[in-house]
C-alpha cells in the first residue's frame, strides 16, 4: 500500500563563497544541528511503500526565501500546501493518502489542501492539543444550541466509553475514535498512541496521531505517519552517494535539476 509525503529538508552549501548572495539567502534552521546554518531547504516529495518500509522519490523543490514569500503574498505553509496541489493528479495516481510532518498539522494548511485537493492527510498533533469528545446523547429538548461536545480529552486517561483500544502489543497501546479538534476546527479521526515501558508496561510517553479520514484505522493511521521517516534515508544516501550537497550552480533552474536528480 503506497502513501504520499512531504518534508522540509535543510542542505547545507558547501565551498561556494557566494551562495549567501546568490542562491541561499538568510541562514535555514538545521533540524540535525539545532541551528541556524547557511545553506538551502528543499521541500522534498515522495512515495512511501507501507508494506517494504521505504520510499521513493518523487520531486524536491527549493524553499523560496521570506523575502520572495511576501512578494508572493503567500505564507511558508500555503507554499507548501500549494506544491501539492499543484501536483496533486500524479500524486493521485499513486494514492489519496497523504503524510505530513508535525509541523505541517496547522488549519492554515489543512483547510487549504483539502478545499483543493482529494487528500486525506495524516499527521502528529501537539502534545497539549485541545481535543473534545463528541457527545453522542439524546437530545435535552431544552431551549438553545444543541450540545456538541462531552468534555475534554486528557490524552495520558481517554475515556473508553469514546475511545476505543485498536492495537496493542508489548510496546504500543493505542486508543481511537472520532473527535474535535480545536485547532483544526474540524472533527477527525485520532489515534493515540501510549509507548510502553519493556519491563513494567506502564506508559512512557503519548503521542497523538490524526487523519481526516473518519474510517481509516488508528493503527494504520500510526504505522503510516511513522513511516514517514523513510525520507529522511533518500537524502541521507543522496548526500553520501549522489552529490546532493556538492553542486556549485547559481542558477535556480541549474539547482533544480541537480536536486531532482539527485536523490533518484
Amino acid at each position: 500500500m503506497l502513501f504520499s509525503l512531504i518534508q522540509a529538508t535543510f542542505v547545507k552549501v558547501v565551498n561556494i563563497p557566494l551562495a549567501k548572495a546568490c542562491i541561499a539567502g538568510p541562514p535555514v534552521r538545521s533540524g540535525c544541528d539545532s541551528s541556524m546554518k547557511q545553506g538551502l531547504e528543499i521541500g522534498g516529495i515522495a512515495v512511501g511503500d507501507i508494506v517494504n518500509h521505504t520510499a521513493f522519490h518523487f520531486e524536491a523543490m527549493q524553499t523560496p526565501t521570506s523575502t520572495a514569500l511576501k512578494l508572493a503574498g503567500k505564507t511558508l505553509l500555503e507554499h507548501y500546501a500549494d506544491l501539492l496541489i499543484e501536483r496533486k493528479d500524479s500524486l493521485l495516481q499513486f494514492s489519496d493518502l497523504l503524510a505530513i510532518d508535525a509541523y505541517f498539522s496547522k488549519r492554515s494548511f489543512v483547510d487549504r489542501v483539502l478545499e483543493k485537493s482529494a487528500f486525506k492527510l495524516i499527521s502528529r498533533l501537539r502534545d497539549d492539543a485541545v481535543m473534545y469528545y463528541l457527545y453522542t446523547g439524546l437530545p435535552t429538548g431544552k431551549r438553545g444550541r444543541p450540545q456538541l461536545y462531552d468534555g475534554k480529552i486528557d490524552a495520558r486517561n481517554p475515556n473508553d466509553n469514546y475511545l476505543s483500544i485498536c492495537h496493542q502489543d508489548a510496546e504500543i497501546k493505542i486508543f481511537s475514535g472520532v473527535v474535535y479538534v480545536k485547532s483544526l476546527d474540524r472533527k477527525v479521526k485520532i489515534a493515540i498512541a501510549h509507548y510502553l515501558e519493556a519491563n513494567t508496561g506502564k506508559t512512557k510517553a503519548v503521542k497523538i496521531y490524526f487523519c481526516t479520514d473518519i474510517s481509516l484505522s488508528g493503527w494504520h493511521i500510526v504505522k503510516t505517519y511513522k513511516l514517514r521517516f523513510q525520507i529522511e534515508f533518500l537524502y541521507r544516501d543522496a548526500n553520501q552517494f549522489a552529490g546532493l550537497e556538492q553542486c556549485q550552480a547559481r542558477s535556480e533552474q541549474k539547482l533544480h535539476y541537480h536536486r531532482a536528480g539527485g536523490p533518484v
